[in-house]
């Protein structure tokens, strides 16, 4: 079984800086607050791109290609 311990990403799909700790967190929701637009609520706040930059440092792409 694989274990990830952090997710780390800089200048990376938009995202400047992010550090997100995984280790004994078992299932983890991601989950923002847009504080620009508040009647958008969860929507671009950059969730897809953590996914994203996860994707890029194990297969070297993303699921876009």
């Amino acid at each position: 079984m694989i274990s990830f311990l952090r997710l780390e990403a800089t200048n990376c799909f938009g995202i400047a800086h992010a550090n997100v700790r995984l280790d004994g967190r078992g299932l983890v929701r991601v989950d923002g607050i847009n504080h620009d637009a508040t009647s958008s609520n969860h929507n671009g706040t950059g969730k897809t791109n953590l996914s994203k930059a996860l994707s890029l440092a194990l297969y070297g792409q993303t699921s876009d290609g």
